[in-house]
This record gives C-alpha cells, structure tokens and sequence, in this order.
C-alpha cells in the first residue's frame, strides 16, 4: 500500500458503504500553531463517505501544504470521474479547512454544510469562483430550538447524518456530525491528539505498550492546550455525546478511535472537571544580585502571615509547564523581575504571556523587582497584567526598590503581600491610580457636578420656608436656610438636601380643617414613628381627636442622640434634644398621657384598657383608629434576673437610661468599662465612655469584623484600627457565655471562649426586640414585629403600626429612617388622607453615617464584588458596581464623608444609573 492511499474505517450493510480515511501524515512537525510542542508529530484527518445509494460526503479537508497527498488519497476510493457530493466541515481551522479550494476547483457542485459561524469564516479562507459560488448555496446548520441538535439532517438513502452544534470546541463554529446507522462521531479536534502512527486507528496502535504511553501523553498534552480553556464547553460537548451510540471516534488529529472509547470519554470528563482553587498565590522571580529575591521572600511570609500559601518558583532552575501547572488550583499570581537594559527578563515576560484571561480568570495578579537606574521591568510587565484585565484583577501599582531592598522596603513588601492576600481571599482591594477614569465631558459628568454642587452653591437668599431632609435619617426639618446640625442623628449641614418650598402654616391649617373628618385616633407610643405619625395627622386633619398614650415620663425626644448625652448633659435642657416643642401638644389640641401604658386592647370593641403607672389608676379609652408605635426593646444575651440584680448592667434604649447610666458613672470610680455590641449604638456609647474617662474600654462583638452591614471589609479594617488607635480593645468573632458576678455587682464577662474580660460596668447595645406585646394579646398577626402591608395596615380592622415594632415585608428594620417614614404614611392613611401609590411605604436602602472614634458613610450595595477603592489624605472612597453601574459607596473620613455623603446617597439613586467611568468624577472630590 502507497502511503497516498486511503483506509477503510468501517462498513455498513452488504459493505456497499464504506467510510474511509482520506487524511495526511505529518511526521516530523515538532511545533503547531506556534505554541504548542509536537514531539510526535501528528495527522490531518478527513474522512469520505461512500453510500450504497451512490453519493459521497467528505468530512473535513487537509492542510493546504498537503493538498497533493490529500487529492490522490480521495481518487485513490472514488477514481479520476468519481465526485464529491457533499462537504461537510465541522470545524474551518486552515488545518482542517485550507484544501477547500483546490476540492472545489475540481468538483464545484459539491454541497457545503457548516454551521453559520463557519461559513462567515470560510469566506476569508476559500477564495476563487468556484469557492465562492459554492459558499453562496451551502447549508446552513444551525442550533435546534431545544437541544443543540439540529433540524437540519443530510439523508442518504439508508443512511442519515446527523449535525450537533458544539460552539467553543474549540472554536466558536464547531459542530459534530453523526453518521447514525454507522454509529460513527465526526469530532473534529474534540478527542484528538497530535500523534502520528501510519496505523491511524487507536485498536492498532494500544497493542503497543510504548506506543500506548506516547498517545496518552499527547492526549492530555492535546486537551490541555486546545480545551483547557474551554471546559464548561467540553462537558457541553460530553452531553450530547452521551445521548449517541458511538462505535467509532473519527477526529481530525491523531488516531481514530475505534476501540477503549468510554476510556477517553472518562478522561475528558476528568479533566474538564473546573479547578478547586485554594488560597494560595504563585509566586515566581528572576533575581540577578539577590535583591529580587529577597523581595520575593518577604512577600511570600507576608502572604502567609494573612493566610495565603505562597508558592516559590526562582525562574532561573524552575520550569515555565512547573509554575502552569501550580497556577491551575492557585488564585494569585505575583512575578518578580529585575531591569535589565531597560526591560524585564525572559523568563518573566514567558510566564504573563502564558496567562489566558479565559483559562485564568478571577486570578489576582502584581509584580514586584529591584531595578538599578531606570526601573521599566515591573512596568512593562504591569502593562501585560493589564492587558488581562478585567478578567483578572491587578489590585495595586507595582512593588519596585532601588537596588539593594532596606529592612524597611521589605518591610513594605510585606505590607504589599498582605493587599494581596486580602485580594485573594476575596476582598475588594484597588489602589491603582492608573484604573481612576476620567470621564469626558459628557452628560454624564455633568450630572456628577451637579450632585457635587451643594456642597458649595449658595444658600437661598429669598427668606421662603423650604423642607430641608436629612440624607442619613430622614429627618425633615421646615425653616428657611437648612439646619447647622440634624437633632436626630447629629449630621451636619452637608447632610441635608431640600425637598421641596413648604406652604404657608396658616394655608395649611385652612386645608386641614376642611372636609376634614371627625374621629379619635390614638397613638400607643411616642418615638420618631408616633410623632412622624401624629404630624401627618395634624397636617391632614386639624380637626380630629388624638391622643398619644406612651410609658415614658418624658416628652418625645431625639432616641439617636442618647449617646451624646452621657458625655453632653447639657443636652438634657436644649429644645433641640427633643422632637416637639412643650406647648406643641396644647398648640395642636393633642391630648399626651405620659407615663401612662395600654395594658390591653381590644380591635372588636375598639377600646383600650389604659392604666396610669404612677397612681395604678385604670380606664377606658375608645378609638376609631389605632396606631401602635411601640418600638422595642434591648437585646440581652444574658437572663433577665441576671440584670435585674446586677447595679452596673445597663442597656441603652431610652431616656431614664441614659440618665442611670451617666449617675452611675458620676458616682463611682469606674475605669473599665466592656461594651456588648459592635454595632452604631454600641460604638457610639463606647465613644461617649471615653469621653467621660473611663480609662479602658473593651467592645465585645460576634461578628469576625465591625460594622459588616455598614462597611466593606476594606472600610472595616481601616476603622477597626481608628478605635484601636483610640484605646478600644476589640474582641471579635466573640460571644458573651457568662456575666460574671461579684455580689450584686457584674465584675466582668466570660467570653465562648473561655476567656475573661473585666469590668467595672457593662452596657447592652446588640440591637432592637421588637415589641408586640400588646398586639399578640389583641389577636393581631405578628412575626418578628408586628405585619403590615405597604399602607402599615395591620391584620385588625383600622389599626396600623409602623416604626421599630412593624415587620414590613418580611423584615423589621429598627432605624430613624424606616420609623419617619412608615409612621408619616400610618398617619395618613388613619385619617384617610392617602390620596395615592406615593402615600404608601416603599423600603429604600438606607445609609448609615457614624462619628464616633472616626466619621463614617455607607449607602446601597457594599457586598458587591465589583468595585473600586481610592485613598487619599487618610480618607478611603470605595464605589461599587453592579454591571457596571454604581449601586453603593463607603466613605471613611471626616472630611470626605462631610463632603461626599449628600451626593453619593443622591447618586446611589439615581435614574438611569451612574456608569463607572461617571462615578469616578467622585474621586476629584475626596
């Protein structure tokens, strides 16, 4: 047999169909497409088709550079008048597609079908008249609508070909044909290897042990090069082929697998399996006098130190396949190179080269190198790592030293490791100055500008009444300028935007009397939802009958500013401490019973059962609607008659609070002080603690971190090393097991894990209990709070709730935000002053703002992975992205969250969204 003849595949029937391998040797090619080593040379299979009923189907033509071979082994089955009736190209790689023109030249009829990814290729690789009128009529294939088998099927009289789309495998035009009564797969590259043997088929071949040892090794080699990148799209592969019956594997490189075929099905299966990728970073240098290495070193135990395995390669004995290797289950990469006439090393440039943002994506990459004196190395391979993003995230500017590294440069190595670590494990970490974008001058903007004006427009000048509100607490507050402070959560004037003129009081009141109806509403309650309740009655109704029922001796007053007053007891006689002026109640013709508590209601009769707590007196009180405001209560991890017992264990929720708190503390000699809580209450009190002089503080939280709902983890560690800075003892990722006790004093807590803090005073600050006492006992429904719709209509005829008690939507959000705005909408609806859809509550993702220990901002979404980070002057901006959109900020530092919190709450909202490049107009601003 001459090597130009063909080799019989398979038959079918009475042996009348025959299929037959047409394809060419390549023996002594040592290198495909460039990149890839082929010590073993390879084939360019095709495959020709003869049915009984007379026509011919060509699966697949040659390399052009063996076109010859190719022709004479297809004449060598069908003869010099024979024909082609078909071509069927699976694939248009010019290895697999370049003799098209040539086989077209000499049968011009033939038949192409390809899918439509193929045919756009096909017309920039077959060129001639022939070619391109044959491309002008071929076959179309095409996805079907259900499964990637097509509705297009070649019939041959007792044979059928089958075509299965199967983009990606692995370019994006590649499909598989399925000779059904053959049960033969044409795969094109999928199950194929650079492998020569004159053989051709795999059941010839395996009898050879050596042989068999050398196609496995181009097996693997072949799929990690050519599918590597691509293995969701295998396993995609591997489905369809798992819904035929196969025989024979007829692919266009190495043998023909006829035999031992579930064998590499498995294999592929394995190997397409995506990597478990630990925490753990490759780090791989060339060091000429040392230095690079020794900063390789540092970053490695830096690494370590954060909890990153670091992995060393010096490039000068490691092998490139070594470090490939150990980047497949690793999730950074950091290279170190020296400069050297003005450039990086070889072997360095080898390693970025090899790094696919498709096979590597998510990798965290840097580099890193001592340089003499110019220092181009670390920055012309930062230029590569670029080029992979954003794929792969590349967090900081390069690491470069001058020369020999100090104990301080390694010292800063190390710190730089640790960005990385953080990177690795997740954290959104971005201190690259060349990814701040500039916008253009575009609407886009523009509209940053005008979120940043307010900061410096000029205030109104024409005396009108506006409505001024509170960005951090909604607060809204009617005067002509906005306020120097908010009363509520203590925000600046910065904070506060205007909403709109507020009408002439007097007009109001006109409006409010007429129609108005007459009824008596009662309010159980008196915090920021009874009041936000009570107003927007008045404002509505002037003429309806109200009475505010609440426990508390005092009138209504600021809740958010009880912290301030243990440091601030002046507070105590300032107006703006509290919500409503004294006369207001007698001004408004609202009856206010302090001190008193509903002990039951009744939603049938619609009465309350209401006792005076200081003479036990009880009466009566009828209703035509109800407003339950009643808040909540302190979370206690300890029992009750714990703290009854205890004189210094104190909780923090209101008033009488405060003020037996700060006695306390005036009293005793207290220099220890533990904090239960990490959230904004409880950092606010251990703020206010030091500000009276107790000496030490130790705040207790469960959570790994502070603030996680308020903060990224990267705002979190910069404020966690504010508080430290000041003195506080953090212990986090801690649970209070004990209160440890000393007569009828706590002397300390013990911690889940045995160990002990001491103290002089503890104070309770978790979080909000709703309270839905009174409401479980009247048969209405409860969760967690009290259930409302978005009117806050409970499940009892005209009886509504709103504020800290209320669970809307599922979820009780216990905030000054949420309370303004569900009690103006309870009151409201109560008097039937609702007019529409916007009169109804709509939860918004609030923002947070702190100043305690260090300022602090945060709105929207700070979860997202996407997003970007910007320190200047001690200040941190993070923006976050969702499809690249702007969906949250935080802010930490005084001056940047003064400046930046009203526009960034306003931008966080805005309609369209802001897109990233509009978004880092911010960072002019910090």
């Amino acid at each position: 047999m001459t090597t130009a003849e063909a080799k019989l595949v398979k038959t079918h029937g009475d042996g009348r169909t025959e299929l037959h391998w047409v394809g060419v040797f390549d023996p002594d090619l040592r290198v495909f497409d460039i990149v890839m080593r082929t010590p073993y040379g390879t084939s360019y299979n095709s495959f020709l088709l003869r049915t009984a009923s007379g026509k011919t189907v060509l699966f697949e033509t040659a390399k052009e550079a063996f076109v010859k071979e190719f022709m004479e082994r297809i004449l060598s089955v069908i003869g010099t008048e024979g024909k082609i009736d078909y071509i069927v190209l699976n694939h248009t790689e010019p290895d697999h597609s370049g003799s098209l023109s040539h086989l077209l030249e000499r049968y011009p009829d033939a038949q192409i079908f390809a899918t439509r990814a193929a045919l756009l290729n096909l017309e920039h690789i077959a060129h001639g008249t022939s070619a391109s009128a044959a491309l002008a009529r071929a076959t179309c294939v095409q996805r079907g609508p259900r499964s990637p088998k097509s509705d297009t099927e070649l019939c041959l009289g007792d044979i059928t070909v089958e075509f299965y789309v199967a983009p990606l495998l692995h370019w994006p035009d590649t499909m598989f044909s399925y000779i059904r009564e053959m049960r033969v797969l044409v795969t094109c590259d999928f199950f194929g290897a650079h492998y020569y043997n004159t053989k051709v088929f795999s059941d010839a071949i395996t009898t050879d042990p050596a042989a068999t040892a050398a196609l496995w090794d181009a097996y693997k080699y072949y799929f990690d090069c050519i599918f590597g990148p691509f293995k969701p799209a295998v396993l995609s592969g591997l489905a369809i082929v798992d819904t035929l019956v196969v025989d024979v594997v007829c692919c266009s490189h190495g043998p023909v697998l006829r035999n031992e075929i579930p064998r590499y099905v498995a294999a592929y299966r394995e190997w397409a399996q995506p990597p478990r990728r630990e925490d753990r970073a490759v780090v791989a240098y060339v060091s000429a006098y040392k230095y690079t290495r020794d900063l390789a070193v540092a970053i490695s135990k830096g690494l370590e130190a954060n909890g990153v395995k670091a992995t060393l390669f010096d490039m000068v004995d490691s092998k490139l396949d070594e470090v490939m290797a150990s980047l497949e289950t690793a999730k950074g990469l950091v290279v170190g190179t020296p400069t050297i006439v003005g450039e990086a090393l070889p072997p360095i440039f080898d390693i970025v080269t090899r790094i696919n943002p498709i096979i590597h994506g998510g990798l965290v990459l840097g580099t890193f190198g001592s340089y003499g004196w110019s220092g181009e190395g670390t920055r012309n391979v930062q230029g590569r790592l670029d080029q992979l993003a954003p794929r792969c995230m590349v967090p900081l500017e390069p690491l470069a030293v001058r020369f020999k590294p100090t104990t301080k440069d390694l010292n800063n190595a190390t710190e730089w490791a640790c960005k990385i670590a953080r990177a690795v494990k997740g954290e959104s970490v971005n201190e690259r100055r060349s990814k701040v974008a500039v916008a253009p001058a575009s609407t886009g903007a523009s509209r940053v500008r005008q979120l940043l004006a307010p900061a410096t427009a000029a205030l109104p000048s024409d005396g009108r009444l506006r409505r001024w509100k509170c960005i951090v607490c909604g607060e809204i507050v009617v005067s002509v300028l906005p306020p120097q402070v908010c009363r509520a959560c203590g925000a600046g004037a910065e904070a506060f935007v205007c909403v709109g003129l507020a009408a002439d009081p007097a007009v109001e009141a006109a409006a409010a009397s007429a129609a108005a109806p007459a009824m008596h509403v009662v309010i159980v309650g008196s915090g920021a939802a009874a009041v936000s309740a009570l107003k927007a009655i008045r404002e509505k109704n002037a003429g309806a009958q109200i009475t505010v029922v609440s426990k508390e001796v005092h009138r209504p007053y600021y809740r958010p500013s009880l912290s301030k007053l243990l440091s601030e007891p002046a507070l105590l006689k300032a107006d703006d401490f509290y919500l409503l002026p004294l006369s207001w109640f007698d001004d408004n013709h609202v009856a206010f019973l302090p001190d008193h508590t509903v002990a039951f209601a009744d939603v049938t009769k619609r009465t309350l059962s209401v006792v005076d707590n200081k003479t036990q007196a009880k009466h009566e009180l009828s209703y035509d609607r109800l407003i339950l405001a009643t808040g909540g209560g302190c979370f206690v991890p300890f029992p009750a008659e714990s703290i009854a017992s205890c004189h210094n264990v104190f909780t923090l929720r209101t008033l009488d609070d405060a003020l037996q708190l700060r006695a306390f503390i005036g009293e005793k000699s207290v220099k220890r002080a533990a904090v239960v809580g990490g959230g904004l209450s409880a950092l606010e009190v251990a703020q206010a603690l030091l500000q009276m002089g107790v000496a030490h503080i130790d705040v207790v939280e469960c959570l790994s971190r502070i603030l996680p709902k308020q903060l990224s983890e990267e705002a979190s560690a910069l404020y966690k090393k504010a508080l430290e800075q000041q003195g506080v003892a953090l212990h986090l990722g801690q649970q209070c097991k004990e209160l440890l006790r000393n007569g009828d004093a706590a002397s300390g807590l013990l911690l889940a894990g045995n160990e002990r803090v001491e103290a002089d005073l503890v104070c309770v600050a978790i979080g909000t209990r709703c309270d839905t006492e009174l409401a479980r006992a009247a048969g209405i429904a409860c969760g967690r709070g009290i259930k409302v719709n978005a009117r806050m209509e409970t499940s009892a005829p005209s009886v509504f709730a709103c504020g800290d008690c209320a669970e809307f939507d599922g979820a009780c959000v216990p905030n000054w935000t949420e309370a303004t705005a569900q009690g103006r909408v309870a009151g409201l609806q109560a008097v039937d002053a609702a007019t529409d859809g916007s009169d109804e509550f709509q939860r918004r993702a609030s923002p947070y703002a702190l100043s305690a220990f260090e300022q602090i901002f945060s709105v929207g979404d700070i979860a997202l992975r996407e997003s970007l980070a910007y320190r200047r002057d001690g200040c941190l901006l993070q923006l976050f992205f969702r499809e690249g959109n702007l969906a949250g900020a935080v802010v930490v530092g005084a001056a940047a969250a003064k400046k930046l919190q009203a526009p960034l709450d306003a931008a966080v909202n805005l309609t369209p969204p802001l897109s990233a490049a509009e978004a880092s107009q911010f960072i002019g601003a910090l």
